[in-house]
Formats: structure tokens, sequence, C-alpha cells
């Protein structure tokens, strides 16, 4: 889906939310170098791993945590995804609607007694 947009995206620049999936979106050589992110850096843009619950949970005025691709946990069951955030430029994020956090797993899994899927602040 991302490669057919890839006019579109040069051209306009807009911010992107996608889906990867490790059935299809190759993440054995880390995160950073999957085809979708090695795409999107290609044209220019920040990415980043959304950190999101596993479960309907109120965040109320929660930031919205988001983890540098090269500092992503990606080790957790196999066959599962999580989305990402494409952005033009890293003051997209440089507000108090984000944190920037390190090291921790994408899914925000509260049963899970290990601190990588716990949120950072809640």
């Amino acid at each position: 889906m991302l490669q057919g947009a890839v006019e579109m995206l040069k051209k306009d620049k807009p911010v992107v939310v996608f889906e990867t999936h490790s059935l299809y979106d190759d993440w054995s050589n880390g995160l950073q170098n999957s085809p979708s992110a090695l795409l999107m850096k290609g044209l220019g843009y920040e990415v980043f791993a959304v950190r999101e619950f596993h479960q309907n949970i109120d965040t109320g005025a929660m930031p919205i945590e988001l983890l540098p691709l090269e500092r992503t946990y990606c080790k957790t069951p196999p066959d599962h995804g999580f989305n990402m955030l494409a952005v033009p430029a890293k003051s997209f994020v440089e507000n108090e609607l984000f944190r920037i956090v390190y090291d921790l797993s994408p899914k925000l899994i509260l049963p899970k007694n290990d601190i990588k899927f716990a949120p950072s602040k809640f």
C-alpha cells in the first residue's frame, strides 16, 4: 500500500499512520531495517512505533508514547503487528501530545508482569 503512494508521499509529505505486521514486514534485522521503515525513511520521514494497549483502556490525557525504531523492543510472540507513525519532521511530535520512550514494546499489555509492556507513566 505504501509503495503505491510513493509519488504522493514525495510531493505532499502527509503525516502517515500505518500498520506493520511480522507476517509481511521483515523485522529480523531490526525494525529500523524493515521494508516499510526503509521506504518511509528513504522518502525523508522520521518513523516511530506507536505504543498501544492490547485491550480497551481509557488513557485520559496520557500522551501517545512513541518509540524510535532502533530502540523498539520487538521480541514478543510471533505473528503480531502494531501501528507506526511517519512524520515529515521530528518537530511534528515534539509537543505535549506525544512522549518519546525507549527500549519498550509497542504492545501495552497490563497482565504481563514485565516493564517493557507497561506504560512509561499511567
